[in-house]
């Protein structure tokens, strides 16, 4: 449970805004519909241009 915790908070954290909403929007995350997890899933994906150039 707590390696899933952090998880979830270092995603909000190191991503953007769309992701931020996705964890809160996500809830309980051992009762979170398909849906929900696909929507965190995406979010992360969407957000991962954040990263390009940084490790430059």
């Amino acid at each position: 449970m707590s390696d899933l915790s952090s998880k979830l908070l270092l995603s909000q954290v190191y991503f953007g805004p769309k992701t931020f909403k996705a964890v809160k929007d996500l809830g309980d995350p051992w009762q979170a519909t398909d849906a929900k997890l696909q929507a965190l899933t995406q979010a992360m994906a969407d957000e991962l241009s954040l990263f390009e150039g940084a490790a430059q």
